[in-house]
């Protein structure tokens, strides 16, 4: 038996024993607290105003009954406004020369000190191409309108795919290593391209100037992993880089205007499941690469080239001429 005591009530005639409690442990401590890492948002605002946070579920990464290996971010900024009139059609960047060099012109065969056109006088009458190749000005502006590329060397570099009118995002792509692309033999695994364009603010080249439009987040679409996907790939990134995978507009799955909806220039398959947007499809690779070739969008090598930088203008601050290219048969 443990301690007791005696309680007395009024006299020592009346008295009870009563046990002790044994004496209670002092409070355990509070467990410390963990800091919870939880991922960054997928968007951040912009002194454009570009893009506002996204919910933390949407950021939590993607699960898969297929093996996904790390997944790579392109991001695409766009402009507050459209930076020159032509950004709809492709275009060709030409600069100014200082001086006149010897020879003649590749393309009208007359010297180049001689002036083809009188619109033009003195050095204003001549052009440079990005590979340093010099024309009449208004030579070289009537060929690129029917073939793109430097009648000298062939260079397409001074050619510019058009902007589109995509709000701001992120496209993500990475592997499943486990999942082959239906159709493809020699894909034993699929490329898995995610976009997220979060809602915001219509830009003044969009239909309803100031008005909310409704973003979306994890649209995929999907490629072969073989080395023609991988191509393909890589132009689908320079153009989105452009602008020119979405616009705003009305859903034709929803009906609902003011939307992000696919633009018909770069065409994806969503889908292993076959139809019109859906894997398998033969005709899909090539049908996408002439979607890509008509919008001046260069080939893989170049498309990474200037993306990384390797192929940036190196003319210094000279004055550049924009040209718009309408192509004409």
């Amino acid at each position: 038996m443990g301690a007791t005591k005696i309680i007395h009530y009024g006299s020592d005639d009346l008295a009870v024993i009563v046990p002790i409690p044994p004496p209670s442990a002092p409070p355990s401590a509070p467990p410390p607290r963990v800091p919870v890492a939880f991922p960054p948002p997928a968007f951040t605002a912009t002194a454009n105003g570009l893009a506002g946070t996204c919910s933390l579920a949407a950021t939590q990464p993607v699960t898969s009954t297929w093996t996904e290996l790390p997944r790579k971010a392109e991001q695409y900024i766009a402009p507050a406004v459209l930076p020159h009139s032509t950004s709809t059609l492709p275009h060709a960047s030409l600069f100014f020369v200082t001086h006149t060099p010897a020879g003649d012109c590749r393309i009208c065969r007359l010297p180049l000190s001689s002036s083809s056109s009188s619109s033009f006088s003195a050095n204003a009458q001549l052009a440079k191409l990005q590979c340093g190749h010099v024309f009449h000005r208004s030579c070289i502006e009537a060929s690129l309108r029917h073939h793109p590329k430097c009648p000298t060397c062939g260079d397409s570099g001074c050619i510019e795919p058009p902007l589109g009118t995509s709000p701001s995002g992120t496209m993500h792509h990475s592997i499943l290593r486990d999942k082959p692309c239906p159709g493809f033999a020699d894909s034993p695994s699929t490329i898995l391209i995610e976009y997220d364009v979060p809602h915001a603010t219509q830009k003044p080249y969009h239909p309803h100037p100031g008005r909310n439009f409704h973003g979306f987040l994890r649209r995929k679409a999907y490629l072969p992993n073989n080395d023609a996907g991988r191509d393909l790939l890589t132009r689908i990134i320079y153009a989105w880089k452009r602008g020119l995978v979405f616009s705003v507009g009305t859903s034709k799955t929803s009906g609902r205007s003011d939307s992000i909806v696919w633009s018909s220039l770069v065409p994806h398959k969503t889908s292993f499941k076959g139809g019109p947007h859906g894997w398998p499809d033969e005709d899909y690779l090539r049908v996408c690469h002439e979607k890509l070739n008509a919008l001046l969008v260069p080939d893989a090598e170049v498309c990474e080239r200037r993306m990384s930088g390797a192929d940036a203008m190196t003319f210094g601050q000279m004055p550049m001429i924009t040209v718009p290219i309408v192509l004409r048969e």
